[in-house]
């Protein structure tokens, strides 16, 4: 037997069963359940009621909105009190031609005005309904009303702009006197504002209530009586005695209160509710819902209706439910189980096809429409596998090697970057054990990331060594997390791989060049101090020999022999500190004459070589670098290496001078001057203090406390040696280094500093 068919027969036994055992209990349960049923009808039909009512006056107070916003009307307002008599009256028609045409379109629209408040509160505009028999109509000017000391003019007035008046409900008057027959009307107001000063006008509505009371009244829709009260309990409708109705109007004091004692408790709540009482020896219930008209204004529905009549409507649909029910369970059921069974098996059938055809190239339709269970799975079902198609979109499009294995270390999937990486399709790596991508010197490390795996952690930024098919070593990082079944175990790993041969070659590349600046550096410096200790030391020797020989003349002069052996030894002597002077002067010459490898250069590029290696790794010192080089520069002729080695020096010496500045902004400038280009290092620091600003570039002069002071002279010297002027100034916030460089094409260098 199939399974379509064990649900058909099991559903037609449970409908069936169901069926009757429901009608026995309702038959055996409607007295006492049935009271507190129709009860709850009956509130929700008190409900309906009053939902009608609100939404009845609901709309009117976008119109109102809509109304006070018109460009006529904020234009009109923006003239108030400032003469213009002409285009206000050209305004005021065309307003009234606005307002006429939303009278047409809403016929529970009476009257719409505008009222200012100048001039003891005289319409400005007023269309009526009812002043014409062919439609709404403007009111002339002699007949328009002040409205001053109308109770809406100052609440309206003084509204903001988020406000709307309502009004309550009572009768319509025009100059003091109820309209005859009685219109019963809300007005709803809201002011005009422009400029941001107080309001100088305000647009009125006048809604007429009649089609809504009179919708409350039909006995085709009722099932009791409806009264409406207003806050003080005045009858709005009253379904047995309409004269009682309005009687504030009249001066009667006719309230629910004084006529039904037992439902003046209802006025003080706020919420609906549905209760039982006695009334005149007949028990009674009494729906109360209360209304609040565009959240201001509140009204109370109250129906009422014999509790035996509500249960005879109860009992009534009971009774043809449970006939209707008990001749059509049994010869629906079948066919009902049938279709049930099979949109059971169906769907259930389609999801089996659809998980195990995930992989397919034809795809199975899902039942993700159907109810309850089934189509609760067949969306999760649908769900998953967009998931897992998104997760396998972005798996095949990453640019890092993704690759999946098992805890036993057997590769279980293999993307398209693992195949560029490694060179292994996956053909050649799924079901192969990692220690194909794993030099033999690395695989220790496996045994380590599978304990740390199955304990559930996960290895972050771990770098390592693989090796791709054709044998060659690449540097790797590798992010490895466990990856768990619907159960929560770990079953496996997932290995993200990023190649970084690339970025460490070019980090060792570059710690390379720093080294090798840095060295040049020191031999510039040691080059730099020798000339300055032969220039010093040869002053001294030469002083030496100047006074030995004048010991030897004076010996001479006294008689003194040659041979003696005094002056054989300062023949000696003279002889050492010649030896001692030539050496000394092979040096300077030596240094004095160093050869620079000038060639062409873009002074920018050259700049930014020597930025490059002075800020690496300075990200968290807090230096603000910014470079302000000029467009189209000339090439310069210069020793790139030397440049880069004053670019450093200067920039190292304005980021030291910046260590005790909060705002730390080293500022490099290049720009054209004449046949020159002038390069400038622009600090934020302390700047320089005028009295060493003359010998800055002195040797042995310096402002750091562990200093030697040779720095600034080797930069000197260094651009002196191609043809440059280096120079420092002071500035409000730091100093300013400068040193220009002549063009490669000038015929003559000038400085232009």
């Amino acid at each position: 037997m199939t399974l379509a068919r064990k649900l058909a027969l099991a559903m037609t036994a449970v409908v069936v069963t169901a069926t009757l055992l429901a009608g026995f209990l309702i038959h055996l349960r409607t007295g006492n359940a049935a009271l507190p049923l129709a009860l709850k009808n009956f509130e929700a039909s008190t409900g309906l009621t009053a939902g009608y009512l609100e939404t009845y006056v609901a709309t009117s107070e976008e119109d109102v909105e809509a109304l006070t916003r018109l460009p006529s009307v904020m234009e009109l307002a923006s003239l108030q009190g400032g003469g213009r008599q002409q285009e206000a009256e050209a305004l005021k028609t065309a307003i009234a031609g606005q307002f006429a045409a939303l009278l047409e379109a809403k016929p529970r629209y009476d009257q719409i005005r505008l009222i200012g408040k100048a001039d003891r509160g005289l319409e400005l505009v007023r269309v009526d309904r009812r002043s014409a028999e062919n439609g709404p109509t403007r009111v002339s000017e002699a007949n328009l009303q002040s409205k001053a000391a109308q109770p809406y003019f100052d609440k309206a007035l003084s509204l903001d702009s988020n406000g709307v008046y309502v009004s309550p409900l009572n009768y319509n008057r025009e100059n003091g006197e109820i309209e005859n027959p009685p219109v019963p009307t809300i007005r709803m107001a809201k002011p005009v504002f422009v400029g941001g000063g107080p309001p100088k006008m305000f647009v009125i509505v006048n809604i007429d209530m009649r089609p809504a009371l009179s919708r409350l009244q039909r006995p085709d829709n009722l099932i009791g009586a409806i009264s409406l009260l207003d806050e003080q309990g005045n009858y709005l409708v009253n379904p047995k005695d309409a004269e009682r109705v309005f009687g504030f109007e009249t001066g009667e004091d006719y309230d629910i209160l004084a006529d039904r004692p037992a439902l003046s408790a209802v006025l003080a709540t706020a919420d609906s509710s549905v209760f039982v009482f006695d009334e005149a020896g007949v028990e009674t219930a009494a729906a109360v819902w209360p209304v609040t008209l565009a959240g201001s204004r509140r009204l109370t529905v109250i129906q009422t209706a014999p509790t035996s009549a509500l249960l005879a409507d109860t009992r009534l649909a009971f009774s043809k439910a449970i006939l209707t029910a008990g001749l059509l369970a049994a010869l629906v059921a079948v066919m009902v189980a049938v279709v049930i069974a099979r949109g059971l098996v169906r769907p259930i059938q389609a999801l089996t096809r659809a998980v195990e055809n995930r992989s397919g190239e034809r795809a199975v339709p899902l039942a993700t429409h159907a109810s309850g269970e089934v189509g609760a799975l067949a969306r999760a079902i649908a769900r998953y596998m967009e998931r897992e198609a998104l997760l396998s979109a972005i798996v095949g499009s990453s640019f890092d090697a993704i690759v999946t294995k098992d805890l036993e270390g057997v590769i279980t999937s293999w993307n398209e970057a693992a195949v560029q990486l490694y060179g292994y399709t996956p053909e050649e790596a799924i079901g192969q054990k990692l220690e194909l991508i794993v030099p033999e010197d690395r695989r220790f490390e496996l045994s380590r990331i599978m304990d740390q795996l199955r304990s559930g952690n996960r290895i972050g930024h771990f770098q390592t060594v693989r090796m791709d098919k054709a044998g060659n070593r690449l540097d790797v990082s590798l992010t490895i997390s466990p990856v768990r079944n619907a159960a929560g175990e770990i079953v496996g790993a997932s290995a993200i791989t990023r190649d970084i041969t690339r970025a460490l070659a070019d980090a060792r590349n570059l710690q390379k060049l720093q080294s090798e600046a840095a060295h040049t550096a020191r031999v510039t410096a040691a080059g730099q101090m020798a000339a300055t200790l032969a220039h010093e030391l040869n002053q001294p020797l030469t002083a030496i020999i100047n006074y030995i020989r004048s010991i030897q003349r004076l010996q001479q002069d006294s008689g003194v022999l040659k041979e003696a052996r005094s002056a054989t030894y300062a023949q000696k002597a003279v002889e050492q500190a010649n030896r001692a002077s030539e050496i000394v002067r092979r040096v300077r010459n030596f240094i004095g004459n160093r050869q620079t490898n000038v060639t062409r250069a873009n002074i920018n590029d050259v700049i930014d070589e020597g930025l490059s290696l002075i800020l690496l790794g300075r990200k968290g010192d807090g230096i603000a670098l910014e470079r302000d080089y000029g467009v189209g520069l000339p090439q310069v002729l210069v020793d790139p290496v030397h440049v880069q080695q004053i670019v450093a020096n200067l920039a190292q010496n304005a980021i030291e001078a910046m260590a005790l500045s909060q705002n730390r902004m080293l500022t490099v400038t290049t720009r054209q001057a004449d046949d020159a280009v002038v390069v400038s290092f622009a600090d934020s620091g302390g700047g320089v203090d005028d009295a060493i600003l003359e010998n800055l570039f002195e040797p042995f002069t310096t402002t750091k406390p562990a200093g030697m002071g040779f720095g600034l002279n080797i930069c000197r010297s260094l651009v002196e040696a191609q043809g440059g002027t280096l120079r420092v100034r002071s500035s409000s916030v730091g100093a300013i280094f400068e040193f220009l460089l002549p063009v490669a094409d000038a015929p003559v260098f000038a400085e232009k500093l």
